[in-house]
């Protein structure tokens, strides 16, 4: 259903002139009205209510892949909710009650920009475990002190830090001054390898930017319920990482920063995970990571291996290994790390793709003199394509019926699709390179990378080929480009 329009709450209220400090007391029993307990099937955390409009904003991991979302209210009950929309860079999201809640006065906020150092702060939220059930959140609020320790940029997102404790769960809770004003959200979640015995918040500042844009289109029927990103590849800052924008091309978030190079990122199906590979530690290596930017080491041989596709289920990897001696593709269960060989080629076969309905993989070999596109389907070999002309890259589409690819068939790297029936589609013309086509998860748009404007960014483009638009422009180059699944 399409979200209620609702009267937009008053964020900011007029500041009043001189602010009188409060006790702890008197701040927790002014703001502990505006905290929730969140808990669905797959977690559980805190959001803050915004007024009478039974509004609740709460961190994005907070309600990431929640099924059956409830707000626990004062009677000892529960009111369901309903996501409206969310900003995975900011870690925020906007909820909704679908019944009423207690009224309640607007949450007065302030000008987090005006904090000074050492000023104290309480954080109110639902810390995890809790004491009757450790695998959910305690039932009673919980309050930590402490003060605002600095302004900090943390995967590329400004942030408070406090040395307040603030344990999972507490995710999406409150953070208030002395003066009983709305300074940022815990963010517990937040977890970047630097950092030790510190906390995060998530600014009010930010905060405002975000609900300035939300709240409008909440009042005319046009806010957005899901998010896409696109991963991608860059060396704008040195070496290759991993990097994550809106696919506007807005708000770009470095999601890894080592001495090595990491490349080809790749969104597994719930979008909760980017695998990519590495030479971080010597040789090229898959590793997985959250949204958090928590990186897990997935294989850690002698070898050189690379190209992660995820399987539909989230259960299995695809990747390309030399350890034969040459270049082949190998499956690997992420459950026991157990695997095999799928592809044993005295060529180099590379870049697999999975079918959406996991039944097919395609990828590119020269097995037979150049590089062609090959799909298994089931146990049988098939050769897509067979021009002169390397052709490379293939990424099925979402609705399995077309593959895209690049094909140096017409003097220059280009992109084009493959129908089940054969019929060709050039959809790039162009005289730089065209590389790394992947499909949107809806299927209407292809992005890619192109050098046409003298370095390597991110295009993205109509399914057909029309409509083309540049989405990076960076003095690195911007590569393999990987749009993510709704979030």
């Amino acid at each position: 259903p399409r979200p209620t329009a609702t009267p937009r709450p008053t964020a900011t209220p007029q500041p009043t002139p001189t602010p009188t400090p409060l006790s702890v007391a008197q701040v927790v029993a002014r703001s502990q009205p505006y905290v929730v307990r969140l808990e669905h099937a797959n977690g559980c955390g805190s959001g803050v209510r915004l007024g009478n409009q039974n509004l609740i904003l709460t961190n994005h991991h907070v309600i990431r892949q929640a099924k059956d979302l409830v707000a626990a209210i004062p009677d000892g009950g529960t009111v369901p909710l309903r996501v409206l929309t969310a900003d995975i860079g900011r870690d925020l999201a906007l909820v909704q009650s679908e019944s009423p809640l207690p009224p309640i006065q607007a949450l007065p906020w302030m000008n987090d920009t005006k904090l000074e150092l050492g000023e104290s702060l309480v954080v109110l939220g639902y810390p995890f475990p809790g004491s009757e059930d450790p695998l959910q959140c305690s039932k009673s609020i919980t309050v930590t002190q402490g003060i605002f320790s600095g302004r900090l940029n943390v995967l590329g997102q400004p942030v408070l830090q406090t040395d307040a404790a603030l344990n999972p769960g507490v995710s999406g809770g409150l953070a208030i001054t002395s003066t009983g004003n709305f300074a940022g959200m815990a963010v517990s979640g937040l977890s970047p390898t630097t950092a030790e015995s510190v906390g995060f918040l998530i600014p009010a500042s930010e905060i405002q930017i975000r609900l300035d844009e939300w709240l409008p289109k909440l009042e005319t029927g046009d806010l957005q319920a899901s998010q896409h990103l696109i991963a991608f590849a860059s060396n704008r800052d040195g070496d290759q990482d991993i990097y994550v924008m809106s696919v506007t091309g807005d708000n770009v978030v470095q999601y890894t920063d080592t001495e090595g190079d990491d490349i080809f990122p790749s969104w597994s199906a719930s979008g909760e995970y980017i695998g990519f590979h590495s030479n971080r530690f010597g040789d090229w290596d898959i590793f997985v990571m959250d949204l958090n930017g928590t990186v897990q080491q997935v294989t850690d041989s002698v070898a050189q291996e690379g190209h992660v596709a995820w399987s539909p289920n989230e259960n299995e990897i695809l990747y390309t290994s030399d350890s034969e001696g040459d270049w082949d593709i190998f499956l690997m269960s992420l459950d026991d790390g157990t695997g095999y060989a799928v592809t044993i080629d005295p060529n180099s076969d590379l870049a697999p793709t999975w079918s959406p309905d996991g039944t097919s993989m395609a990828f590119h070999s020269n097995r037979a003199g150049n590089f062609d596109i090959w799909m298994y389907v089931g146990n049988e070999l098939q050769q897509v394509t067979t021009q002169a002309a390397d052709e490379t890259y293939p990424k099925w589409s979402p609705d399995g019926t077309r593959i895209a690819f690049v094909s140096e068939r017409d003097g220059n790297p280009e992109i084009y699709t493959i129908s089940e029936a054969g019929k060709m589609t050039r959809l790039t013309e162009d005289s730089g390179a065209d590389l790394f086509p992947a499909w949107s998860a809806d299927g209407s748009k292809i992005v890619f990378a192109s050098d046409r404007d003298g370095d390597f960014d991110i295009y993205v483009m109509d399914a057909d080929g029309g409509n083309v638009q540049q989405l990076t422009n960076s003095p690195g180059r911007d590569t393999n480009p990987a749009w993510s699944p709704p979030l």
